[in-house]
């Protein structure tokens, strides 16, 4: 079957989408290249979340959901998925949708949490990021001295991750987010 272009527009800077065959491009992926920014993948999966999920998000995949089984799901980060970080949206989707998931590449603003607790000492560039605690929608850093488990960071690195491009001064608080450029490789890259 001839199709036409399905994947990211430059010009509009958004995703178009396919009208006909659309369970086609279920969990298929689009591969993006930009002299400047290099290689960028990107996946069709359904956002199995009860909530709409905003583009840059991060979310990781639902490996149990039996509806759709073989890694295509993906929902805010719970407790049982920590280690599967997916990446980050690339669109708005509404709950029960397909949409566009950056897997990999460059991403020049994801929201990112670095609380220092009582040092304030900035996160560091090439810091490795991972999936915060249940319902955080921000990656966290993964320095012992800059985020510790009881302001809610995971203690294991799973096997997708992100990488701050930038540092990046911390929070007073445990819950500010700061948008910061990353590098990310999901859990599943095609």
């Amino acid at each position: 079957m001839a199709r036409t272009y399905v994947g990211k527009d430059e010009t509009k800077n958004t995703f178009q989408k396919a009208v006909e065959g659309e369970s086609e491009l279920r969990g298929k992926a689009v591969v993006e290249y930009n002299s400047a920014l290099g290689i960028k993948k990107y996946r069709y999966l359904y956002n199995a979340w009860t909530a709409s999920r905003a583009a840059a998000l991060p979310c990781c995949y639902d490996i149990s959901n039996a509806t759709y089984p073989g890694g295509v799901v993906v929902t805010q980060p719970t407790t049982g998925n920590l280690g599967h970080f997916a990446g980050v949206h690339a669109e708005s989707v509404t709950s029960g949708a397909w949409g566009w998931v950056q897997v990999e590449g460059y991403h020049s603003a994801v929201p990112t949490r670095t609380y220092g607790s009582t040092s304030g000492t900035a996160a560091a560039a090439l810091d490795y990021l991972s999936t915060p605690e249940t319902g955080v929608d921000a990656l966290c850093c993964k320095s012992a001295t800059i985020c510790v488990t009881a302001t809610g960071c995971p203690v294991t690195l799973g096997m997708g991750y992100a990488i701050r491009l930038a540092s990046q001064q911390s929070h007073g608080t445990s819950t500010t987010t700061s948008a910061a450029a990353v590098y990310i490789h999901g859990f599943i890259v095609p």
